[in-house]
């Protein structure tokens, strides 16, 4: 899997963590998208899409939406915040 990480993602509104794989080569935004869709699917509950949802460092330090996954300071491991 050369081209995904896998990385924690902690979700306060639900109360949930869940370790996924992310692609390096979609921006943080698309892949905040993403794991919406999925972690609606995961957890049975509407986590409808809102623009003001951002992936954080686990230090609370929003990850710039534009940059790639590549790009960016996420890597393999790496523990994120989605709210």
């Amino acid at each position: 899997m050369e081209n995904k990480i896998l990385v924690e993602i902690s979700i306060p509104m639900l109360d949930a963590v869940y370790d996924v794989f992310i692609p390096i080569s979609k921006t943080v935004s698309k892949v905040t998208e993403l794991l919406e869709k999925s972690i609606s699917e995961l957890s049975n509950v509407v986590f409808t899409h809102q623009e003001n949802i951002a992936l954080y460092d686990i230090s609370g330090r929003q990850i710039e939406p534009n940059l790639t996954i590549r790009d960016s300071e996420i890597t393999n491991g790496s523990k994120l915040i989605l709210m």
